[in-house]
């Protein structure tokens, strides 16, 4: 009989360290688009690892190990130019958003989410760097992840979330009467208050001070949307409820 692929197998998603935190595995071999709401966590080189968490150092990073490990000439370094926008990466001369590379040269570090991976896979190819010994893992925030991700996380949640109510001592009616009231906040009220941000949904964080800050954000919403003094306390106690979960879980 064969075996169900896990939504980790399907999607790629590791969790590293031992933690919580979903991780995604990119494979370099392929041009991807999908990198918005998206940081990088570490990029692997053979047995060299280099961790950053915003995508200009991680650009940086990179050319710099693999300047180090093979300098290349000034005039190579000025050659080497992108095929999606026909820029230099390198520059011997100053540019808003440039930074310092090694004396007289300058690296364009400016990038969106998806350049910067695109770039990240331009180094590595500029630089013969086999992508086969290459690992690179990215976080991605809901607002990137799939909705099938999304589903899955959002339901393991809710399962797990009313096994600790239920461990807790809490009563059926309890336990539902919150569950109805977060996904009510989840589903009703995230989506607007969190429009612009990569985290608009309570039921897959993955990290407890980004639940605790979106939580106090809620609070102040709902207590501003309302006046009625028993709403605002059942809003409140099943959002503290979920916390003290996440705080189990996630720290």
């Amino acid at each position: 009989m064969e075996e169900k692929t896990t939504i980790e197998e399907k999607f790629k998603i590791e969790y590293l360290n031992g933690g919580k935190k979903r991780y995604y595995r990119i494979d370099l071999r392929k041009r991807e688009y999908n990198f918005e709401f998206t940081s990088p966590y570490i990029l692997q080189i053979g047995e060299v690892k280099l961790k950053e968490t915003s995508w200009s150092s991680m650009v940086y990073r990179l050319a710099m190990f693999l300047y180090k490990s093979n300098p290349k000439s000034q005039q190579k370094l000025i050659s080497i130019i992108n095929d999606w926008g026909r820029q230099s990466v390198f520059s011997d001369k100053y540019k808003t958003n440039y930074k310092e590379f090694v004396e007289g040269i300058y690296i364009n570090c400016n990038h969106t989410a998806v350049h910067s991976v695109w770039t990240i896979q331009l180094l590595l190819k500029e630089w013969d760097v086999n992508l086969e010994e290459c690992k690179m893992y990215i976080h991605r925030m809901p607002r990137s992840e799939e909705k099938e991700v999304i589903s899955y996380y959002e339901q393991k949640t809710i399962y797990d979330f009313k096994q600790y109510l239920c461990l807790a001592g809490k009563s059926c009616k309890y336990i539902e009467f919150m569950v109805k009231i977060i996904k009510k906040i989840n589903e009703g009220i995230c989506p607007k208050l969190f429009n612009r941000s990569g985290y608009n949904n309570i039921l897959v964080v993955d990290e407890f001070y980004i639940f605790d800050s979106m939580r106090k954000e809620l609070i102040e919403h709902i207590k501003f949307a309302t006046n009625k003094q028993q709403a605002i306390k059942n809003f409140n106690e099943a959002l503290i409820k979920l916390r003290e979960y996440y705080r189990k879980v996630l720290k």
